[in-house]
Order: C-alpha cells, then sequence, then structure tokens
C-alpha cells in the first residue's frame, strides 16, 4: 500500500558519537563533532534550515578526526575504524 502523506525521514548525526565531515575530495571539512559539550553546544543555537543544509546524507561521511575517548574496551585504532 502506498501511503498517501509525506512520510518525513530524519537523519541524525552523531548517532553513537559518529563525527561527520562534508564529502569535498581532499578538502573534506568536519560539520558534527562530538568532541566536547561546546561543540555540541554551538549547534543549539542553528535553525533547521542551517542543519539541513550541512547534515545533509548526500553531502556528509565519517570523519576519521576527532578527540578519541580514553578507558575504553576497544582500542584507538578499533575507535577510528568504526567511526
Amino acid at each position: 500500500m502506498v501511503p498517501n502523506r509525506i512520510i518525513p525521514v530524519i537523519f541524525v548525526p552523531g548517532i553513537m558519537g559518529t563525527n561527520l565531515a562534508t564529502k569535498n575530495f581532499g578538502q573534506s571539512q568536519p560539520v558534527w563533532l562530538l568532541d566536547s559539550t561546546a561543540t555540541v553546544k554551538s549547534w543549539m543555537t542553528k535553525g533547521p534550515a542551517y542543519r539541513q543544509r550541512v547534515l545533509d546524507p548526500e553531502k556528509t561521511q565519517v570523519h576519521d578526526g576527532g578527540v578519541i575517548p580514553s578507558g575504553t574496551a576497544q582500542s584507538e585504532t578499533e575507535l577510528r575504524r568504526r567511526g
């Protein structure tokens, strides 16, 4: 059965702590980092139009940089591999 209304698809960045970057080849820039409370708080003032434009799933990829938490069961290499 085909629905007769629009069903929203919500892209939730940072799920499981995943850092995101732009897909610019050679010039990838981080757009969503969970390095600290400050990096998350900066998004609290951004409006929906900005968030939609910057966090477009077609224009983002997993960012392999950023701070890795210490004291976890996995190694830093494994955590980076997992994004």
